[in-house]
């Protein structure tokens, strides 16, 4: 085991030690069920929540109202695409994967199937921001409309932490119709505004003197079709290219990322989504230089892509064309890794401090589009949940017992398609 993962391993322990000994120290305070639920409530931090609305309370009102439309059209725009990616792991399910996943600390990040395992210090960081300024949305939006906070307070979901604001309800039932919805949105929104304003963070002041510090020495082969051009001549796996025709890649600035030039992308074997009108020429002779001073020269053969489900159904739609998947050249890389160096005379300590924090705030946004988009959905308690039911019951006001069945028909209908996307590929390959 080397050091950081030890490290980890003694932060993952003292998390959840530290957990239990603040929900024993506070047991008045919390309330607990099914022997798996952990709540601690308190009334600290409400006085500073209702200052700051009354404070700004013009602007939070128009903030709120923004968030409305932006989560209705993500709610839209999350359902089309679960409800997709179920076509598309119908139509293939020996190679189908889980389309969602839950996040779990752990003492390393990974991707195993449904579960996500994520470095405890960003783990920690990253769920604790995206839970702050959710549920921080949620308080201030309410105390801008006049709404009553009973409390706020930390939870233990078996080994998911949260975090949470409680409202009172009642209330907010008997409020307007877009207050209410203003409320609801107001989470998702700001995870998708906190996300925006860290990106912009992380890309203008921490990236630029990461890259200034590194270089790109090379593109890596990791992997070759072998009844393809590359898999067929002298080049083989762990080679370092150094050269595609003119095109350098030794000593490239690591801001550069897009040394690829689009002439190569078809040739390269990328994605054909990817493509889109990069298309490299079948027969089209290209040079490749390795490091080692190895020169061959490929020809891209002739390769026809085919239309995923998605493309079939607008083929059909009328929405595309079949010119979309006309032969295109290749040469049978089925992958390529950009070997990144640290630069001559850059400290490696400040590299080292930049590079831990980028990927911490390249966590906190990745946290807070997973949770706000999760958290759009249509489904029950959710505030997606809670959106579509005040709007249904606004849309029937006079037929409520409809508006209520279409809300549970819909709520199901998302969670059972959530599920069957997490976990649905592994019940298909059985078969």
């Amino acid at each position: 085991m080397d050091a950081i993962a030890a490290l980890n391993w003694v932060a993952l322990i003292a998390f959840y030690v530290g957990i239990i000994y603040f929900f024993h120290k506070n047991k008045k305070n919390v309330t607990k069920q099914w022997g798996i639920f952990f709540a601690y409530r308190t009334k600290r931090g409400l006085k500073f929540i209702k200052n700051l609305a009354a404070k700004l309370r013009r602007f939070w009102v128009i903030y709120g109202y923004v968030g409305i439309p932006v989560v209705f059209i993500a709610m839209i725009g999350m359902v089309f695409m679960l409800i997709t990616s179920i076509v598309d792991m119908l139509a293939a399910p020996k190679v189908a994967a889980p389309v969602a996943g839950l996040v779990v600390p752990w003492v390393s990040t990974g991707v195993h199937g449904a579960v996500i395992t994520v470095s405890i210090l960003y783990f920690v960081i990253a769920v604790l921001v995206t839970l702050i300024v959710h549920e921080g949305a949620h308080a201030l939006i309410s105390a801008t409309h006049r709404k009553r906070l009973l409390s706020a307070g930390i939870g233990l979901f078996a080994v998911i932490p949260f975090a949470f604001v409680e409202p009172d309800e009642k209330q907010i039932e008997k409020s307007k119709t877009r207050e209410q919805l203003a409320i609801y949105a107001a989470g998702p929104f700001t995870n998708f505004v906190t996300a925006i304003l860290v990106f912009l963070l992380a890309a203008f002041l921490i990236l630029p003197p990461i890259a200034g510090s590194m270089e790109i020495n090379g593109l890596e082969i990791q992997s070759l079709d072998e009844s393809m051009p590359a898999g067929l001549s002298a080049l083989q796996e762990g080679d370092i290219i150094s050269r595609i025709d003119d095109v350098s890649f030794m000593g490239a600035q690591a801001i550069q990322v897009n040394a690829l030039s689009p002439n190569y992308l078809g040739a390269l074997s990328l994605p054909p989504e990817k493509l889109e009108t990069l298309r490299t020429e079948p027969g089209q002779v290209i040079e490749i230089e390795t490091v080692d001073g190895k020169i061959v020269q490929l020809t891209a053969e002739t390769t026809t892509d085919k239309p995923t489900t998605m493309g079939k159904l607008a083929l059909k739609m009328g929405l595309m064309d079949d010119t979309q998947f006309e032969p295109r050249g290749v040469l049978g890389f089925s992958s390529l890794k950009y070997v990144m160096e640290q630069k001559p005379g850059s400290s490696a300590t400040t590299l080292g401090i930049l590079g831990t924090i980028y990927a911490v705030l390249a966590w906190i946004i990745i946290f807070n589009v997973g949770i706000g988009l999760f958290n759009t959905l249509p489904i029950g308690p959710l505030d997606g949940g809670r959106m579509a039911k005040t709007a249904l019951g606004k849309l029937f006001k006079r037929k409520k017992k409809i508006g209520l069945k279409l809300f549970s028909l819909i709520s199901t209908f998302v969670l059972f398609v959530l599920l069957f996307g997490m976990f649905g590929s592994y019940l298909l390959q059985l078969f």
